[in-house]
């Protein structure tokens, strides 16, 4: 794009009708015109006699990025950046600027619930599910900017399965280190701390106790609609028929979330208890006879986030086994800030009664669309593929 040579309209305007236009000009928007030209730098000068504090002047870069192409605006370090269309937000560091921030990242992870009620167990696919405000934020540059900007919609794709052969027949499967063998060599885990799950079926007299490998999945599918960002999730647990007990017993070794705020467990009891379990004693209970029933379904919404859920576990006769399936629908928004009110909802932890923002979000939920993720999912077709 060659740059006009012609006089600038905006140059020829007589000074005294200049200085008022600043004067009604924020400030982020007064330092980007200023730096059109000396003449405007000058009047500037004249109106701002103190020094752009931090804030106007990240405000004036976040401006300017929206002119400059493969360059971001940055929320850690607040500074214009370079951008790397070839790599993800992971790859995003060549110019020396930390991944720490101090905004939250959504994880998934419950960090101020009483474990006694929500136990705090290993993910299998707990990486995948993890999500940094500058990777969408950056995937929505490009939505709201253009292919010079940001990233695409692909990067916030997230697919996972493996298989798993899991001895069920002891009273508790082990913990973290089971599910990983690289992670049992390298902190050297003691042998008489029995191995209960395997990657591949064991040899010998351990082959006797697996029937069929335990089937992982999880998968994360981003749309953007109406200029806003919704992801849909799906964790799937496949495996042989066994009893309830051995399945409550594998499902309460794995961390199942539906948000930062709520989570499925079990109760190794005759009677299926799948249980949705807020913060402290909110709790949404549903039992089910499995010798005259073989499918459990339920569906709901966080109290706290814009997120919907649907539940089904299913005992599959036919094909003699198990499935369990959740999926999670969740509303982020425009992800313009980290402060932005949708995503502090999505990372914020529940607080508690001395907090100032406990009464807020106690009666958050009356002023929400509870559905509305699931809703407009489902409905929406404007999924970018940019």
């Amino acid at each position: 794009m060659t740059p006009r040579t012609g006089s600038c309209a905006i140059a020829n305007i007589p000074p005294e009708i200049l200085l008022t236009i600043m004067d009604h000009l924020p400030m982020p928007f007064r330092l980007s015109l200023a730096l059109t030209c000396k003449g405007f730098y000058n009047t500037f000068r004249i109106l701002t006699s103190n020094k752009p504090d931090e804030m106007e002047t990240s405000s004036m870069l976040y401006i300017l990025q929206r002119d400059i192409p493969n360059v971001y605006f940055c929320f850690r370090c607040h500074k214009l950046c370079p951008l790397n269309q070839d790599r993800n937000w992971e790859g995003q560091n060549d110019h020396g600027c930390g991944k720490s921030g101090l905004f939250g990242d959504w994880d998934l992870v419950h960090k101020h619930i009483p474990q006694k009620q929500i136990p705090l167990l290993w993910h299998p696919v707990l990486k995948e599910a993890h999500l940094n405000f500058m990777e969408a934020y950056l995937v929505m540059d490009r939505h709201f900017y253009g292919e010079s900007h940001g990233l695409p919609l692909s990067t916030l794709e997230r697919h996972s399965k493996f298989e798993k052969f899991i001895i069920l027949n002891r009273t508790t499967i082990n913990d973290r280190n089971d599910w990983n063998d690289d992670l049992r060599v390298a902190l050297k885990v003691s042998k008489a701390c029995k191995q209960t799950v395997f990657d591949v079926r064991p040899q010998g007299s351990k082959a006797k106790a697996f029937q069929a490998p335990w089937r992982f999945s999880f998968d994360s599918i981003p749309k953007i609609i109406d200029n806003e960002l919704y992801i849909a999730r799906t964790h799937t647990v496949e495996g042989p028929m066994v009893g309830w007990e051995h399945l409550a017993r594998l499902l309460e070794s794995i961390h199942l979330p539906i948000c930062r705020h709520m989570k499925c467990i079990t109760e190794t009891y005759s009677y299926c208890h799948i249980i949705i379990s807020r913060s402290h004693n909110n709790r949404s209970i549903c039992q089910k006879d499995w010798n005259h029933d073989h499918h459990f379904q339920q569906s709901g919404s966080c109290q706290y986030c814009y997120t919907d859920y649907d539940i089904s576990l299913q005992r599959d006769n036919d094909k003699k086994e198990w499935r369990l399936k959740i999926c999670t629908y969740h509303y982020l928004g425009a992800c313009r800030s980290p402060a932005d009110l949708l995503w502090d909802y999505l990372v914020r932890d529940v607080c508690g009664p001395l907090n100032p923002l406990y009464w807020e979000m106690k009666h958050r939920h009356l002023d929400m669309d509870l559905g509305k993720a699931r809703r407009r999912w489902h409905e929406g077709d404007e999924g970018d593929s940019s």
